[in-house]
């Protein structure tokens, strides 16, 4: 069951199609028209919340990352920081990395330790290999990591729960479903709008470009993991579900779009 009035049914009801790709979320105009930057930098974190909790999953946000030594053996690492985007709990995962200086250089000698949330990595390490798993840019160097890693909080991610709120670092992967298979969850929506020919439009990004998923209220499932087709998803086992969102912030005296008559919904839509 999901939400009518919602902006992820008021698009689709409009014949607009939604999909992740690659962990970004992509929506292309039923006019092939241009969908205005403003509207969708502002509703961007809305109909995502929206999306997988119509489809009875949760996924994952990193929203930060840090160094230190990690572990009972306190080795040295990074941190990546997670947020599950229908409950909001916490996740996280460690990746083995080296914080020390490898030579000596003008700002500082062999053995110094590097900057606040600098690291090292070597060629095939793990975070290297989930770096190239997930379609980032690699750096030039990889002592200049500390220089992309805001390239991870653009996508949204898939993940399995290795224990308590540590994540499989070999399970993240960026979430990717389809605009068609989207179609087919929710045919009540779209089979009243899709025609037999339609302008080919272009994907309207809204950003730039480590066992066990949350759980929807639905879902029972526990310790699954799927990937079906063009998509990849699962659900979570453990967490409470947060229905509210400050995700977006809305300009003073307007109206969340929950609140919005279909009116005022498509003048903020179709008025830039």
């Amino acid at each position: 069951m999901f939400n009518k009035s919602s902006l992820v049914a008021r698009l689709l009801y409009r014949g607009d199609e939604i999909a992740f790709e690659q962990g970004v979320l992509v929506i292309r105009s039923a006019s092939g028209e241009d969908i205005p930057s403003s509207w969708l930098k502002e509703n961007q974190g809305q109909i995502t919340k929206e999306l997988v909790t119509m489809l009875g999953i949760d996924l994952v946000r990193c929203i930060g990352y840090s160094t230190g030594c990690y572990g009972i053996k306190h080795c040295p690492g990074v941190s990546l920081q997670f947020e599950w985007i229908v409950s909001g709990g916490d996740a996280y995962v460690v990746f083995n990395a080296d914080l020390k200086r490898a030579k000596s250089t003008k700002a500082g000698a062999k053995g110094a330790p590097l900057p606040k949330g600098h690291f090292r990595v070597g060629g095939r390490s793990k975070f290297v290999k989930f770096w190239a798993r997930i379609g980032l840019q690699m750096p030039k160097r990889l002592s200049s990591f500390h220089d992309y890693m805001g390239n991870l909080k653009k996508l949204i991610f898939t993940g399995m729960i290795k224990e308590g709120e540590k994540l499989d670092k070999d399970s993240i992967k960026p979430f990717s479903i389809s605009a068609d298979e989207v179609s087919s969850r929710f045919k009540e929506l779209t089979d009243n709008t899709r025609t037999t020919s339609r302008q080919s439009t272009d994907n309207i990004r809204t950003n730039d470009p480590d066992k066990q998923t949350h759980e929807s209220p639905s879902a029972q499932v526990s310790g699954m993991f799927s990937t079906t087709g063009d998509s990849n998803y699962g659900t979570r086992s453990t967490g409470s579900t947060d229905t509210g969102s400050d995700i977006i912030s809305y300009k003073e005296g307007k109206k969340h779009p929950s609140e919005q008559s279909i009116e005022e919904w498509l003048e903020d839509y179709d008025g830039v």
